[in-house]
């Protein structure tokens, strides 16, 4: 079924009410030419139906092999492996399969590791 842009426009409006971040990692270089772990810094955001319920089921029904944290159904496109955060949790998108209304974005949790790189 072809859904007109007015209809999604009115889903979007009437369910995708949760604000979520979008980061970026950028690379902190100290003064004396040292590299140290990636600050992230938020780059825009998008609304969305945030769940964390029956995510079991979601991996089941699309064939996720990934671990789901968080699943976000919403209008905007967001990227595999984009780093997102929603109420002071990040997450990385792993999958992103779309219907005929909007997409559905899963993430896991995600942390960064505290690395320190020799700069030449």
């Amino acid at each position: 079924m072809k859904l007109t842009t007015g209809f999604k426009e009115k889903i979007a409006g009437t369910f995708y009410d949760k604000e979520v971040d979008l980061l970026s990692s950028v690379p902190v270089i100290e003064s004396d030419g040292w590299t140290g772990k990636d600050d992230l810094v938020k780059t825009g955001s998008f609304f969305g139906n945030v769940r964390f319920s029956n995510l079991a089921k979601i991996q089941e029904d699309y064939g996720i092999k990934d671990e789901v944290n968080i699943a976000i159904t919403t209008n905007a496109i967001v990227p595999l492996e984009q780093l997102i955060m929603f109420r002071g949790l990040i997450y990385k998108v792993n999958n992103v399969p779309q219907s005929d209304s909007h997409y559905l974005i899963t993430a896991q949790k995600w942390s960064s590791k505290l690395s320190i790189l020799i700069s030449a």
